[in-house]
């Protein structure tokens, strides 16, 4: 049973860090929106 709980806390641990990097990456992106879209339109 101790196995089982120790599991479910490192499942619960890792769910947290993805939705952590998830969440600053969305983050980071919304903050540089404006310059790759203007990278985007001096390629085109």
């Amino acid at each position: 049973m101790e196995f089982l709980t120790e599991l479910s806390k490192e499942a619960i641990s890792n769910l947290g860090e993805l939705a952590l990097k998830y969440t600053v990456k969305q983050f980071a992106y919304a903050i540089h929106h404006k310059k790759i879209i203007a990278n985007l339109k001096e390629e085109h």
